[in-house]
């Protein structure tokens, strides 16, 4: 993986947990409107997102070299 790769990695993580923040702020700005519908599907939508963030998180990991050692001087 090169900088610009891990550049555009970096941006989908930073995309991927703003989704996550937003979603849950949203949520807890009308939480006292809810119903018990409302409130699982917030569940639902809240689970899928941190699923795909801790894939995203695996692929990274799986993408990066072990350790700095292994990660250029432009990468670090």
């Amino acid at each position: 993986m090169n900088s610009d790769d891990l550049a555009k990695e970096i941006c989908r993580g930073k995309e991927l947990f703003s989704e996550t923040v937003r979603v849950i702020s949203d949520f807890l700005a009308r939480l006292a409107d809810l119903g018990p519908a409302e409130i699982r599907e917030f569940e639902r939508k809240r689970q899928a997102l941190l699923e795909t963030l801790l894939t995203y998180h695996a692929e990274l990991k799986q993408k990066l070299p072990a350790g700095k050692k292994g990660l250029s001087l432009a990468m670090t």
